[in-house]
């Protein structure tokens, strides 16, 4: 999985243009079944997995699967999942078709709570439908037949509430059945007319309904109350409707997939999307994005074309976790998830009908100029430049024929002197200048007996400093230190006689501190030069293998390895802690933590946590 920056932490998917990207978790990365009931990610980053067949948590590694077992103790009750609950208390709680599970994950085990028919303080039936912890703390379940079921504090005992039975009763199907609103009031939906809602002070039910309006009779039926304390209803058949306490008024949206309705009439769950939209798991119509101020519809659909886009339209379940990542549970394809965070930017690729397109695909730099335009050096294909504003490239490459064109199209870095001309670094080709008043790229070449030119031809890395001299990187050589209007006036190259001077190896990246110290990677180290004494300090790392490199307003350091991971040191170059993909959660899940760790290496921000 790719680490791509970005700052927008709400989710929006491009239905309309089906760009937004999903990758998937099927059966063959070891989930029980492609069938998924439900889907819940806990406060400890597990994702936990209701299938058809069985119960699966996810640790981003590996898919761990709990199955009844009759000759254990402790095993979940039933295969048949059919609701995961966590509750304040971080309790993670499971229905089943044959019991209610509350999880320990100290011994990893389930505790099940079952109906007893001789003690009417046990819960009323084995077949769950929904649960649901209320705005006291209360833990609230919904079993099959028209009963809700109060978990009393402290004890395996329950209260049971009954609402009449002509109003239909609850089926044991993955559907939320059962929601609260900011009043303390649960909403519930059952088989044939309107919805409910329950006092849990009072302990009675009050029934809402428009004759008007037909929601299918003893049709399985699902609700979300939203942050206005409006009701959503999805219903297995019948379409979606909604129903608005403040006004008493009920209305239903068609499903002919023309904007104004749902594409498909089977709608199995609802979730909020951001406080104006809604998602809902349409069966055979993927997942429809609702806006409630324009009450249009857009469309979320499997693409075969797309392999990075929804790859089955049973969608069945939804879950938004809380840094804003969509899991879906499809009929046949698995789990699907799509992160924002990874869909904030547009992807520019080479097109060889499109001479206004990326002229390579491999880039090695970007450099925003002082006019806003973006210089892209490529592996091949020379230097792009990208104007914001007409979403146009200009393509520089070198023409043999013509001495003013640049040296060579592999373009290794670049930067902006003061009177605004472009000095770029090529592989074997010298150090250009551009010059924008007439377009011309002028050549600086290695000259043995030129004190004042460049030590060698490939420039792999180069920096403006405070002084608006250039540090150049030159591969496998050191360090020239170049003034635009005298040329080289200082050279670094390595030394083993002299442990003050730059270390061994391709000189990997030039940073300038606010100490306004300069950094500089090699093969054998970090080093740090002292300008006033004219020598470097050398901090050595498990594999000298440095890329990237921040020093925090607290002094203390923070590498970015090629292979290592990322490491963190105090001022004096020791290492307090190393960050690695093994010692961290997969980035799917634990994205934003990764992320501010990386953004350090490249100046974004100071790590706080």
């Amino acid at each position: 999985m790719s680490l791509l920056f970005c700052f927008a932490g709400i989710l929006h998917l491009n239905a309309q243009s089906q760009t937004s990207r999903f990758e998937h978790l099927t059966a063959n990365d070891g989930l029980s079944s492609n069938r998924i009931w439900f889907i819940l990610r806990d406060s400890k980053d597990y994702l936990w997995i209701g299938t058809d067949i069985g119960l699966d948590k996810y640790d981003c590694n590996q898919v761990i699967k709990y199955r009844y077992d009759d000759t254990r103790d402790g095993s979940i009750s039933s295969n048949n999942i059919r609701c995961i609950y966590e509750d304040r208390k971080k309790n993670l709680w499971l229905g089943t078709t044959d019991g209610l599970n509350l999880y320990d994950p100290s011994k990893d085990k389930f505790s099940v709570f079952k109906n007893n028919p001789k003690d009417t303080n046990s819960l009323n039936s084995n077949s769950i439908s929904s649960i649901l912890e209320d705005i006291k703390g209360d833990l609230w379940v919904v079993t099959g037949g028209n009963c809700l079921n109060k978990l009393v504090p402290g004890t395996r005992n329950f209260i049971r509430y009954q609402f009449e039975d002509n109003w239909g009763g609850f089926n044991v199907r993955p559907v939320r059945m059962i929601a609260n609103d900011s009043k303390g009031f649960i909403w519930i939906v059952s088989f044939n007319r309107g919805i409910q809602r329950f006092d849990p002070v009072s302990g009675k039910f009050t029934k809402y309904d428009d004759l008007s309006i037909d929601f299918g009779s003893n049709c399985l039926k699902s609700l979300y109350v939203d942050n206005l304390d409006k009701i959503w209803i999805a219903t297995d058949g019948s379409g979606f409707f909604s129903y608005d306490p403040a006004a008493n008024k009920f209305e239903q949206f068609g499903s002919e997939g023309d904007g104004k309705g749902t594409n498909q009439n089977r709608i199995l769950d609802i979730i909020t999307e951001d406080d104006e939209h809604l998602l809902l798991a349409v069966d055979q119509g993927g997942i429809n994005r609702f806006d409630k101020v324009s009450k249009t519809f857009e469309y979320i659909k499997n693409d075969e074309t797309n392999s990075k886009g929804l790859n089955n339209n049973g969608t069945w379940c939804l879950f938004k976790d809380r840094e804003g990542i969509l899991w879906v549970g499809t009929s046949g394809g698995g789990v699907n998830y799509y992160n924002p965070k990874k869909d904030n930017f547009n992807l520019f690729v080479h097109s060889a009908s499109n001479p206004n397109s990326l002229s390579n695909n491999i880039t090695l730099f970007f450099y925003e100029d002082t006019e806003g335009l973006i210089w892209i050096g490529t592996d091949g294909g020379g230097l792009d430049v990208y104007n914001p504003e007409t979403g146009n490239f200009t393509v520089y490459k070198h023409i043999p024929s013509d001495p003013y064109s640049i040296s060579g199209n592999i373009v290794s870095c670049l930067t902006e002197d003061k009177n605004h001309d472009i000095w770029i670094g090529t592989w074997d080709a010298n150090l250009d200048r551009f010059d924008r008043k007439t377009g011309k790229f002028f050549h600086y070449t290695p000259d043995k007996n030129n004190r004042s030119s460049i030590s060698d031809k490939t420039i792999w890395t180069m920096l403006k400093d405070h002084n608006e001299n250039i540090w150049l990187g030159v591969f496998q050589v050191g360090i020239d230190l170049l003034d635009p209007d005298k040329g080289v006036i200082k050279r670094f190259k390595p030394d083993s006689d002299n442990p003050n001077m730059l270390s061994n190896g391709l000189s990997r990246i030039l940073y300038e501190d606010s100490e306004k110290n300069m950094w500089i990677a090699t093969a054998d180290g970090l080093n740090l030069y002292d300008s006033l004494n004219n020598s470097f300090k050398v901090y050595d790392f498990p594999e000298n293998d440095v890329e990237a490199f921040i020093r925090d307003n607290e002094g203390n350091l923070w590498a970015g390895s090629h292979s290592s991971g990322i490491y963190y040191c105090n001022s004096d170059g020791t290492i307090i802690k190393t960050y690695t993909t093994e010692k961290m959660a997969c980035p799917a899940i634990q994205y934003g933590q990764l992320l501010k760790m990386t953004m350090i290496c490249y100046g974004y921000q100071q790590l706080t946590g």
